[in-house]
């Protein structure tokens, strides 16, 4: 699919195919810059693209914890990487660690 910029596409419309090029993007294994070219826009919006999705994802990172019956926090980032720490952990601590 090439990527042309229409003047009658609708502002919804127009990010929910960004949307869906940053998912074929996280799919195809290419380089960024490898894939925007290959679609025909440019980087910086493809760039641009995968940050605001990042940021705005529909699907939220992190669930609600019930910490007073465990003996430990467990995050689990989206990225895969897994911490635990002691129930006692205080609030701002975790809200650091969620925020990185």
């Amino acid at each position: 699919m090439i990527f042309a910029e229409k003047t009658d596409m609708s502002r919804e419309e127009k990010r929910e195919m960004m949307v869906s090029l940053v998912q074929q993007w996280q799919e195809s294994g290419m380089t960024q810059k490898d894939f925007a070219e290959t679609h025909g826009i440019k980087l910086s919006t493809l760039q641009y693209w995968i940050r605001k999705k990042r940021k705005g994802s529909s699907h939220p990172s992190f669930i609600p914890l019930d910490i007073s019956t465990g003996h430990s926090i467990r995050l689990y980032y989206p990225n895969g990487i897994e911490m635990e720490l002691p129930s006692g952990t205080p609030v701002n601590v975790i809200r650091h660690l969620i925020s990185l």
